[in-house]
């Protein structure tokens, strides 16, 4: 859409297709040479999403976002924040949020084709989360790569699955509350690729949330 400001002219211009998403920025003039922000999905290998509601003495002030696509050395390729305001958390229909979470669908739906393809050669999907730790989804199980330690659960050894407050959390059917045993939680925002996460959870363990 079209927007002023106190500094004049600004133009923007969305596309987001099956290959990959551009932003074309112009400021200034008409005749400014146009900023461009494109991310070809071939490129890419992870996206991280996240967003954040504030509260100021229980009042919502408004939502952070980001949606940072990074390719297979961790350098980010494209990186989109920023805020609305929207307590039922839809922002306005213009509002860039909108051209992230395009986006997002779009890299989603071109990235399943591959963990497919990673499923058929290693029985299982990876997604990696902090960096460093990774879960894996297969027919029927998952595992649990966290730091030197492995665990594989069986689906019907899953007792509690959740996610809230941006976090996912599992835990088997003999975890304690008195013992870490069992029990696996991590961000929502640490996890890359989570919406693949959640579809691959519906369709391999019949997961839904």
């Amino acid at each position: 859409g079209i927007t002023y400001a106190v500094t004049g002219f600004k133009h923007i211009c969305t596309f987001v297709g099956k290959l990959g998403m551009a932003r074309y920025t112009i400021k200034g003039s008409r005749e400014a040479e146009p900023i461009e922000e494109l991310l070809e999905f071939d490129q890419a290998v992870d996206l991280f999403t996240g967003l954040t509601r504030h509260y100021t003495n229980g009042v919502y002030t408004g939502t952070n976002y980001f949606f940072r696509w990074e390719g297979r050395d961790g350098r980010s390729l494209l990186n989109l924040t920023g805020t609305f305001h929207s307590q039922d958390g839809n922002p306005v229909p213009k509002d860039p949020y909108h051209f992230a979470q395009g986006g997002e669908i779009a890299w989603s739906i071109y990235l399943l084709d591959q963990l497919q393809d990673e499923l058929d050669k290693h029985g299982s999907v990876e997604f990696k989360v902090n960096r460093n730790d990774a879960v894996r989804v297969g027919p029927g199980f998952m595992e649990f790569a966290f730091g030197s330690k492995q665990e594989r659960l069986e689906g019907d050894e899953l007792k509690h699955i959740s996610i809230a407050g941006g976090t996912f959390t599992f835990k088997s059917a003999d975890a304690r509350w008195y013992s870490s045993k069992g029990h696996f939680s991590f961000n929502y925002a640490n996890m890359a690729n989570a919406r693949c996460f959640i579809l691959v959870l519906d369709h391999l363990l019949g997961v839904r949330f």
